[in-house]
């Protein structure tokens, strides 16, 4: 229950609707200075989970939008904690994962970022003393109120979520994965999770489908039957949350390289295309449980393909902890190029500029090739030469964050 509150006066009110207008006009700064300080007091481990990052993220965004629209619509009254889904959505992520929950800290520094701003905006709409110290003392009222809600809001959500974690055989799978993940290898926690991290090949796959972690595990067991003739040993599995499950395939023999064989399979199984699957690289031991792990994850929260093998976006997952700027560079270096020109620009880039080659590879008239090659030139915002290697990466982020739906010929074998 909100404590009573001396109401603003008509002009406070006023000018506290206009501060909040110019404060939020320009969202996406509001949004860094916020981002920038809430980041960088979490620890290297959390800054490391892109999926955690781009939840604080969303999260931020999330509270400032709430915060702002109620002081747009009722100016001093006290704000209500944010039940959104981005908010409640970070906290669930943080009990699953078992990490430390950092929101008291995290959200004290988002706060102050948040006031600077704030105090700017309000400094631009009156300079009068006492209008400023009454707009001051209603907002900080406001502001500190909303913070304090939020905090209690997350410790309540995220002690019932950790209760539901520790209640099930699955749940407390996932806190000993967790624990692995993080670094917490030892003799007693691989015996407790009955899974080796000595093998010779070992692959992460991380799964996502809303809801339905039910026919992601199904999903997981008809590819295990697939390939289990070859691997000879069952797969780690744990739901890590509503829409996600974490897999693990792994061989005792030294081999061909698991990711390629899971790609096919899953895609021929993919009976859903709403469904997202990453696969990391195979790779030995402890290496191949946490690392694999992490580079899935990343391809997950970069691709919009069905399937995809994480070393075929190795670039752009580089650049998913900020995925904003990665759509800007792209626009800034490829414009509005796409399609069947920006596959050719990127065949012929690979290719060193030979038109020969590009047409070889790509199964094109050299003379067509040339002919691409020079529309999409007219399009770039750039020259092709002396920038090759930033239009690579440019195409291969647009590959990369390309929307649900716009499949061409280059992308729709999975796995590639």
């Amino acid at each position: 229950m909100q404590k009573a509150h001396t109401p603003a006066s008509s002009r406070a009110q006023a000018l506290i609707r206009e501060a909040t207008t110019r404060l939020i006009a320009d969202p996406e700064a509001l949004f860094g200075e916020v981002d920038a300080a809430v980041l960088a007091t979490q620890p290297p481990a959390a800054l490391a989970d892109a999926e955690l990052t781009e939840a604080i993220r969303a999260s931020n965004r999330s509270n400032l939008a709430h915060w702002a629209a109620a002081n747009l619509a009722d100016p001093g009254v006290p704000v209500d904690p944010n039940r959104a889904p981005e908010t409640l959505g970070l906290a669930r992520l943080i009990a699953r994962r078992g990490i430390e929950d950092t929101s008291r800290v995290a959200y004290g520094a988002g706060q102050n970022a948040a006031w600077t701003a704030w105090m700017r905006a309000v400094f631009t709409v009156t300079s009068d003393p006492g209008e400023l110290q009454e707009v001051l003392e209603v907002s900080a009222r406001s502001v500190f109120g909303f913070v304090d809600a939020m905090l209690e809001l997350l410790r309540v959500e995220i002690e019932r979520e950790r209760g539901q974690v520790l209640s099930s055989d699955n749940a407390h799978r996932l806190h000993l994965i967790n624990r692995l993940l993080r670094g917490g290898v030892s003799p007693q926690l691989i015996q407790e999770l009955r899974y080796r991290v000595d093998l010779f090949g070992q692959t992460a796959v991380v799964l996502s489908h809303r809801n339905d972690p039910e026919t992601l595990l199904g999903l997981v067991e008809a590819a295990a039957a697939e390939v289990g003739a070859r691997l000879r040993r069952r797969p780690l599995t744990v739901v890590a949350d509503a829409d996600t499950v974490w897999a693990w395939f792994a061989s005792d023999e030294p081999g061909e390289p698991i990711d390629p064989l899971l790609a096919d399979t899953f895609g021929a199984l993919l009976p859903d295309p709403l469904m997202r699957i990453g696969i990391g690289p195979t790779q030995p031991g402890y290496a191949g449980f946490r690392d694999g792990h992490a580079d899935a994850v990343a391809a997950v929260a970069v691709s919009h393909l069905p399937v995809i093998r994480s070393e075929a976006v190795a670039i752009a997952t580089l650049a998913v902890s900020d995925p904003d700027r990665a759509r800007a560079f792209v626009a800034r270096r490829l414009g509005g190029l796409s399609g069947e020109l920006a596959d050719t620009l990127a065949a012929y880039l690979a290719h060193r500029g030979s038109p020969t080659r590009t047409a070889a590879a790509t199964f094109t008239h050299r003379n067509t090739v040339i002919d691409r090659i020079r529309r999409a030139e007219a399009q770039l915002p750039i020259p092709i030469r002396g920038h090759e290697l930033e239009l690579g990466v440019a195409l291969e982020l647009a590959r990369a964050y390309r929307p649900r739906g716009q499949r061409h010929a280059s992308t729709t074998r999975p796995g590639t």
